[in-house]
């Protein structure tokens, strides 16, 4: 018997993947970010949500060295393990925080064009050198 090859699943309207980069390491990682409703929320289309709750679902633990790399496990995690629309991968810049895993309530970035929807969680950077300060 042969391994069938894993379905691949399909991201919610507002799931995003996004890159940290973790100022203690030093290190970009990939992460994709779930929706989850605040209460009350539930039963609410996503085009008449204000405020928007994610939490942090997975995340690439060893992380990578340049933003292309973790932008190139965007991509794969794409092709092998997720549907997911352009529209949700915010992958051009990383976020500065000091720990991957979070939950964070945002305005809704479907109904309030901005630059990246969890950009208020910490700065936003393209390159490790950028990051001069020991802790953000």
């Amino acid at each position: 018997m042969t391994d069938q090859p894993k379905e691949k699943i399909t991201a919610g309207p507002l799931d995003v993947f996004i890159i940290l980069f973790l100022a203690e390491t030093k290190r970009f990682h990939t992460c994709y970010a779930c929706y989850r409703p605040l209460p009350g929320q539930h039963d609410t289309p996503v085009e008449e949500l204000s405020m928007v709750r994610y939490k942090s679902q997975s995340h690439h633990t060893a992380g990578f060295e340049t933003l292309q790399e973790a932008q190139g496990n965007i991509s794969e995690l794409r092709r092998t393990w997720i549907n997911i629309p352009d529209d949700n991968v915010f992958a051009d810049k990383a976020i500065c925080t000091e720990w991957p895993d979070f939950t964070e309530t945002v305005i809704n970035w479907k109904t309030h064009p901005q630059d990246h929807p969890l950009g208020c969680i910490g700065p936003q950077i393209t390159s490790a050198d950028e990051v001069t300060v020991e802790r953000i």
